[in-house]
């Protein structure tokens, strides 16, 4: 069922708050979510995110029509940044899967089967080729789980710098995955 679309145009005084949004809005954004992410991503993470962009971006919605588009054009950019990162982690774990952490020096972990060991290697060589801000930055983002506006803060530069950087890097290790796997099938 959906739920009611708030009136296109509000007096500046009777906007909706971000609490009105999520009551009005809430169940369409997971249902997008669902949709859009084909089963692979969490909806509840997408609809919170969505959410949280629209707390932010607040003065950007004041200018839209209509509540529900502007949500709808949030959730499939959220979905779809959320389904690249679950693609570059899957990839991730699958090069590092079982492997102790690369501080530890490879002597000692003999345990660790040799091609697994061997992944790990690559998947590091692979972060070594980026440029140093990015290979900074997807290691914070992937790795650490930290959001870019924690990075940007982290770093010291502005969020959409990061978000650049972030592109780039998962550009760049996807081609040389690719190449990578290429390599291998021959």
């Amino acid at each position: 069922m959906r739920s009611a679309l708030l009136p296109s145009v509000l007096p500046a005084a009777v906007r909706p708050t971000i609490d009105d949004l999520y009551r009005a809005h809430a169940a369409d954004v997971r249902r997008w979510a669902l949709r859009l992410g084909g089963g692979r991503l969490d909806a509840d993470d997408v609809v919170q995110e969505v959410f949280l962009v629209a707390a932010r971006r607040q003065p950007v919605f004041e200018g839209e029509s209509r509540p529900a588009t502007w949500l709808f054009k949030v959730t499939t950019r959220v979905a779809a940044n959320h389904r690249r990162r679950s693609w570059l982690r899957r990839f991730w774990s699958h090069l590092s899967a079982q492997v102790p952490d690369r501080s530890t020096p490879a002597e000692q972990w003999p345990d660790a089967p040799r091609d697994a060991r061997e992944r790990v290697t690559e998947l590091y060589a692979m972060l070594d080729r980026l440029p140093e801000r990015q290979r900074e930055a997807i290691i914070l983002f992937e790795l650490e789980e930290m959001t870019s506006e924690a990075i940007a803060t982290l770093m010291g530069v502005p969020h959409a710098t990061v978000r650049v950087w972030l592109h780039r890097a998962r550009e760049r290790l996807a081609r040389e995955a690719a190449a990578h796997v290429e390599g291998d099938e021959s």
